[in-house]
């Protein structure tokens, strides 16, 4: 009896974890913006900010949902490699994977793997 139910339950645990890792975790999504001014100016212009950009001012934000990556970086979920970081194909680079990871101090760091430099987001509420 012992083995049936053993049987039963490992299944179903394997089987909520890999659903748990098919999307970008949900306290990783949201709007993110180089800076808060950025984020001022998208409170202001509301969804134009996200259609048209203001002219002379590069706007560096981006939105994740829990399959893809909008804005300054576009890319689709590929897969978690951890409980705060994703990698994402590159949309217009198909041989591009770039990071994405939540460090604890609350800053959505971005990296393009195999490079040396990256970009820093504050969660725009």
């Amino acid at each position: 009896m012992r083995s049936v139910l053993g049987i039963v339950l490992v299944p179903l645990c394997v089987m909520n974890t890999a659903t748990a890792a098919d999307s970008i975790p949900r306290h990783m999504q949201g709007l993110w913006t180089d800076t808060p001014m950025t984020c001022a100016a998208y409170k202001n212009r509301g969804a134009k900010f996200l259609t048209q950009p203001r002219p002379g001012q590069p706007d560096i934000w981006v939105r994740i949902t829990a399959s893809a990556v909008t804005g300054t970086t576009k890319g689709s979920f590929v897969r978690s490699t951890g409980a705060r970081s994703v990698e994402v194909l590159d949309a217009e680079n198909p041989n591009i994977m770039i990071d994405f990871t939540l460090p604890r101090d609350g800053f959505l760091e971005e990296t393009v793997v195999g490079a040396r430099a990256s970009m820093m987001y504050v969660r725009c509420r």
